[in-house]
């Protein structure tokens, strides 16, 4: 089983290639012309929505989930 710590790895890989790799190539490349601008925006989108979708995979827990842990007194 996974440790929490790594489930979310590859939500956060597609938010940063979404909004930090995404506009740095963009404006590395200088080509700011629409067809570029619309991939980019494309390509942001599509990674937000993967991340999105990873998010929703891993994230299980619910109130009910919490409530029901068993109180361990010391």
């Amino acid at each position: 089983m996974l440790d929490s710590r790594t489930k979310y790895t590859a939500t956060v890989a597609f938010l940063l290639m979404g909004f930090i790799a995404s506009p740095v190539v963009l404006f590395a490349s200088r080509s700011l012309d629409y067809t570029s601008v619309s991939l980019a925006i494309a390509f942001s989108a599509l990674c937000s929505g993967m991340a999105w979708n990873q998010w929703k995979r891993h994230t299980e827990v619910t109130v009910p989930s919490i409530t029901k842990r068993p109180l361990v007194m010391k």
